[in-house]
């Protein structure tokens, strides 16, 4: 059974009390002309204006249904046939009514041992091999082509050859006039990788905007990726000769793998984000990464893949530009993306992330302690005078003294502390060095759990971090507690650790269940304060 691909939308909104259907006088053919130009969304919201609009809505042509194929060799032929028949089935019905379809094959569990020899070595590999269900499976593809809007290929391990001859060559056997959406995924490292066809979609794919080729080379031209912005290539040829620009001419957003940098120099001065992958043994990367510091949005991993002291002295402040275009202050986050082995660096200069209009992130895989600490050194301490806002992750929060003697411009401080039960540990232990925050005004301590007691914190730990000035610190909890008091001393303003805060003035607030969320001790509130928080606790009688 076929099946529209989103769920229903909601109705259109009312026309106002209307004694007359005036809809009903518009012309089929009108409206028909309306809804050519309708994203499929809307189609929805128009079937359910009535019954008229509904008949004509899925009876139109940009109205897709989409169809999903798992193949499995584990599980009975016959058991398999079914599903096979009736997914190429489908499409013919979609195709003789010139209906649209979404495409999603996954070939991942079509695995046969086979044996390979390479020098002279012979191992036994799971690899996949074409069946005649595949072979059906992609004939009807190649056959659909002419509708389809998205498309979506996940293989597993497969010979270059045998991918390229019993697969690939049946997506060049037509053009795809009406593909947005293109992904094609090798999973696993065959004994030779494919190559993507020139002819690919028979050189003519006008309206496909987003293309994600995953384990197959992309090493010359295709005319059917001309037309795309959005565009995830792992596998590039690295050949200095190579431009971009002849790949993709209209790229706006590129993911790309391990490639030689200047390579990307020819990109357009459209584009408006970038990915790519650096590893450790790379010369000479801050010259290198000096001509992208023009891109607004840029990912970039550093691999390390040698001894830590190769990497000491990697630099990528170039990425960040001339740091004086900074009139506005910058955020930071460091935190952990759920791997042990990467930690992420993300700079951008808006509060609200999706926002900013500047954006760096950096994920740093396999990094020795010592190594990731000196490469925080070398690149971070330039920017600690742009910091506005830090957030941290518990386990990197002492490693902040040993990359920032000061941070002069941070107004807001924010640590995460993770489940009790985590595996991540402390990056590097708490020492003698303390992080100088003259201007620090807000310290938010918060647990990234949803359930259960509160997360205890050393008060003595965040008091040998951080030296603040002067000014009051509104110290705000989230599902944390403290194990003792972190007061602020009159006068100068520095933490100390206190059993009892009394004779101190502070401002305190409770939640529902009587738990503390908030507290500031008044050391220096005659200055200006611009904590919206802050302001309603001055205003307290």
């Amino acid at each position: 059974m076929l099946m529209a691909g989103p769920d229903q939308a909601q109705s259109l909104s009312s026309l106002g009390d209307v004694d007359v259907d005036l809809s009903r006088f518009v012309l089929p053919e009108l409206l028909l002309s309306v809804f050519d130009w309708l994203p499929q969304k809307d189609l929805f919201s128009a079937a359910a204006v009535c019954h008229r609009w509904r008949a004509l809505v899925l009876a139109h042509p940009n109205l897709f249904y989409h169809l999903a194929l798992v193949f499995d060799l584990e599980r009975d032929n016959m058991r398999e046939w079914v599903p096979v028949h009736q997914f190429c089935a489908g499409l013919r019905y979609l195709r003789e009514r010139n209906l649209r379809a979404s495409v999603a094959v996954d070939g991942t569990k079509i695995m046969r041992t086979v044996e390979w020899t390479h020098q002279a070595r012979t191992t036994q590999l799971q690899v996949s091999q074409p069946t005649a269900s595949s072979m059906a499976v992609m004939s009807a593809i190649r056959d659909a082509l002419p509708i389809l809007t998205r498309l979506e290929l996940a293989f597993g391990p497969v010979h270059g050859a045998i991918l390229e001859k019993s697969f690939l060559s049946h997506l060049c056997g037509a053009a795809a006039p009406q593909l947005q959406t293109f992904s094609i995924k090798l999973n696993g490292f065959p004994a030779q990788r494919a190559v993507l066809p020139e002819r690919l979609f028979a050189g003519h794919a006008p309206k496909l905007w987003n293309c994600s080729v995953y384990g197959i080379k992309v090493d010359r031209p295709v005319p059917a990726l001309f037309a795309t912005t959005v565009v995830v290539v792992i596998m590039l040829a690295r050949s200095s000769t190579v431009h971009l620009t002849d790949h993709f001419p209209r790229v706006r957003r590129l993911a790309i793998g391990h490639t030689n940098l200047p390579m990307l120099y020819s990109l357009p001065k459209t584009l408006r984000e970038l990915e790519f992958v650096v590893y450790n043994d790379v010369p000479d990367l801050s010259e290198l990464l000096r001509p992208l510091a023009a891109v607004p949005h840029v990912v970039m991993t550093l691999f390390a893949r040698e001894s830590p002291s190769t990497v000491d002295h990697r630099s990528f402040v170039s990425l960040f530009g001339d740091l004086k275009q900074f009139t506005e202050s910058l955020y930071m986050q460091l935190l952990d993306k759920g791997d042990p082995g990467v930690t992420v660096l993300t700079i951008h200069n808006n509060v609200v992330l999706n926002k900013s209009s500047f954006v760096r992130t950096v994920l740093f895989r396999r990094y020795t302690d010592d190594a990731f600490r000196a490469v925080l050194v070398a690149n971070l301490r330039p920017l600690a005078a742009h910091l506005l806002d830090v957030a941290v992750d518990e386990h990197l929060f002492d490693l902040l003294p040993r990359v920032f003697e000061s941070l002069p411009s941070t107004r807001r401080l924010h640590v995460y502390w993770h489940p009790p039960r985590s595996t991540q540990m402390p990056r590097v232990h708490a020492g003698d060095k303390r992080m100088y925050c003259p201007k620090l005004r807000q310290l938010h301590l918060a647990a990234l759990m949803t359930s259960g007691p509160p997360v205890e914190v050393n008060a003595e730990r965040l008091q040998r971090a951080i030296r603040p000035g002067s000014f009051s610190v509104l110290q705000q909890f989230t599902r944390v507690q403290l194990n003792r008091l972190l007061v602020q001393i009159p006068g100068n303003g520095d933490f100390t650790v206190m059993d009892s805060d009394e004779g101190r003035r502070a401002y305190i607030d409770y939640d529902e269940d009587c738990n503390l969320v908030a507290v500031m001790y008044q050391v220096g509130l005659e200055r200006e304060v611009d904590n919206d928080l802050l302001k309603g606790y001055l205003a307290r009688p």
